[in-house]
């Protein structure tokens, strides 16, 4: 999983970003305002999601994650959104 830009991952779409993904993203944001853009595996994208589940939701952390494309097989983009800045 590597960090990424919103730009790269709007770049990378080849004009298949539209005004619903955007639309979609800002209404997240409008609940979960600290966001992190990654581009993934489907294997280390479906590991953060478990650990976020058993490890950050049960200290009551809200997240979210949009998932945006996939560009090969199991390799994509994705946003992991949160509540507040840091995970403590």
């Amino acid at each position: 999983m590597e960090q990424i830009g919103l730009e790269l991952i709007i770049a990378n779409q080849y004009s298949r970003w539209s005004g619903d993904d955007e639309f979609e993203r800002n209404e997240t944001l409008l609940r979960f305002p600290h966001s992190l853009q990654v581009a993934t595996s489907y294997l280390e994208m479906d590991s953060a999601n478990e650990w976020l589940i058993n490890v950050v939701g049960p200290k009551g952390i809200k997240w979210e994650v949009l998932f945006y494309y996939k560009e090969s097989y199991d390799f994509g983009y994705a946003e992991y959104s949160f509540k507040k800045r840091a995970l403590q």
